[in-house]
């Protein structure tokens, strides 16, 4: 099994980049005559995917494409539902916690089966999170390492039972356990290693029918084993890689596909009536420069303060991500399922203020950073990096754009040489437990590092790391006040700059909520 890297995320994998996606736009004319959109889904439905998935395995490939196929076939103990009822039970009948928080009690449903009619016990939930728990840096990882790191040992009293003892509480781990990695699999499967991968045994509502992983085609049909016996309409699912954004949106609009997933920003006017465009949020999704506090220019707390106030956040949203249906203007901690912060002060454009803040420090009379940013990724990155570096020219910061592939970008931050890094995060979990350790970046006490990409906050900021951890077992009542505060706090440091939020757009040739995609890539199908 692949190690798990401490920047690993999941990405939107677009393999051309807007530029090449804003010439193709122009051979869309000839295909928007043909309105083959519908109210009524039939019992097959295509998905085109705008990338081919490097691995099968959420544990090896935390990619963009990855994630969505192993929603389409995955079985879960609890559901992921938009953040809303996320953690209700799905192969669980229940998931308890001790009144201490120190154990958590899965009771799985009776009769539970996979996809070849074998058993599903809970040996297969133990092996299944051991698979996790043995990952080489797992309790650090950027996502799941909160949850993973809280867990001291895992065992199953019977075969319709499992305990988790813990090392810390974790109320919010009926949600974490709905997250794309916490996949259900056979212990047999596991014990095959990578032979398992080559056509993987489902324990959720499809089951795999043909893979040909090369090309990025798959089909998948209803698995007839599978608990829930709820009539759905859709009994099977052809999913493509359609790696070209405009022909992608051209097959839509011609009823090759019916959803086609990923639209770049400059050909979202292309889906006009009857086509719909299907906006789902990220949880936390953000686009923000992250800091190398090693750097002796990024690293000073005023340089920090004079670049959040010499950018102009709604320039972004209309030159780089296309409007606001992408992403919005972005002044503090992005917080809850719509990126809400609480009663945080916008931070306008002011050039004059951020020049004064610059009197003193190597930017003074001008000075360069050098920003390292993803091309084959997110197509929103490289867009955003241009129009900062743009803005910045006012108040005499060079950024000297680094460009780098999401491959290597690892590596690459970890080598030092680099101040800014333009990023872009957002994640499945939605729940106070996670979101107060997405916020204060210290893996050894259950937090991850997701604002600071490759360490973690400086250390001499404790009053944001107390209240991150009050967030984490706040009150729905108490958790807006700490979010304000939260946010005065990190404005203080600035240890990354908020830019805009950041929400996932696809294209479907069926009415809103008909088809459509939550958290990004969690396909809800009728």
């Amino acid at each position: 099994m692949m190690s798990i890297s401490p920047v690993r995320r999941w990405p939107l994998r677009l393999s051309v980049v807007a530029a090449s996606a804003a010439i193709a736009a122009s051979t869309l004319s000839a295909c928007s005559s043909s309105s083959t959109a519908s109210n009524a889904v039939s019992d097959e439905v295509t998905i085109a995917d705008h990338a081919i998935p490097q691995s099968l395995d959420p544990m090896s490939s935390a990619s963009y494409e990855t994630t969505q196929l192993t929603f389409l076939w995955g079985g879960y103990l609890t559901n992921y539902a938009d953040g809303k009822d996320s953690g209700t039970p799905q192969l669980a009948s229940s998931v308890t916690a001790s009144s201490d928080g120190l154990t958590w009690t899965i009771k799985l449903r009776s009769g539970l089966k996979f996809s070849d009619g074998s058993p599903l016990t809970s040996k297969d939930v133990v092996a299944t999170l051991e698979r996790i728990l043995s990952t080489p840096n797992v309790a650090g990882d950027n996502w799941i390492g909160p949850a993973m790191g809280s867990i001291k040992q895992v065992t199953a009293p019977d075969d319709d039972t499992v305990s988790l003892a813990m090392n810390r509480p974790y109320p919010g781990m009926p949600a974490a356990l709905s997250t794309p990695e916490m996949i259900i699999l056979p212990a047999s499967g596991i014990a095959e290693g990578n032979a398992f991968w080559k056509h993987p045994i489902s324990s959720g509502r499809f089951k795999f029918d043909t893979l040909d992983t090369t090309n990025g085609k798959f089909t998948l049909s209803a698995n007839t084993d599978y608990y829930d016996t709820t009539p759905h309409k859709v009994k099977k699912i052809n999913f493509v890689a359609i790696t070209d954004a405009a022909t992608r949106l051209a097959q839509l609009k011609s009823g090759q596909v019916d959803y086609a997933d990923n639209i770049p920003g400059n050909l979202l006017s292309q889906v006009t009536s009857p086509f719909t465009l299907d906006t789902a949020k990220w949880n936390g999704g953000q686009m923000a420069l992250s800091v190398n506090f090693d750097d002796p220019i990024a690293g000073d707390e005023r340089v920090r303060q004079a670049i959040s106030l010499a950018v102009d956040r709604q320039q972004i949203v209309t030159s780089a991500l296309g409007g606001e249906t992408v992403g919005l203007p972005l002044y503090g901690i992005p917080w809850n399922q719509d990126n809400d912060s609480p009663n945080v002060q916008a931070t306008k454009q002011d050039i004059a203020a951020a020049k004064a803040e610059l009197k003193g420090t190597q930017c003074e009379n001008g000075c360069t950073i050098p920003l390292v940013t993803v091309t084959d990724s997110a197509w929103q990155v490289p867009l955003v990096a241009q129009v900062v570096q743009q803005q910045l020219k006012a108040i005499g910061i060079t950024l000297e754009i680094e460009n780098t592939t999401f491959t290597q970008v690892g590596d690459r931050l970890k080598q030092g040489n680099w101040g800014l890094f333009t990023r872009w995060i957002g994640y499945y979990e939605n729940t106070q437990t996670y979101l107060g350790g997405y916020i204060y970046g210290d893996p050894t006490s259950g937090n991850n590092a997701n604002f600071w990409g490759t360490r973690p906050t400086k250390p001499d900021m404790p009053d944001l790391k107390v209240l991150s951890d009050q967030l984490k077992t706040a009150s729905s009542a108490e958790a807006p006040g700490l979010v304000e505060k939260i946010n005065e706090e990190y404005s203080k440091e600035l240890p990354s700059i908020p830019l805009t939020t950041l929400s996932y757009v696809g294209a479907s040739r069926f009415p809103k909520n008909v088809m459509y995609s939550v958290g990004a890539s969690y396909m809800v199908l009728p």
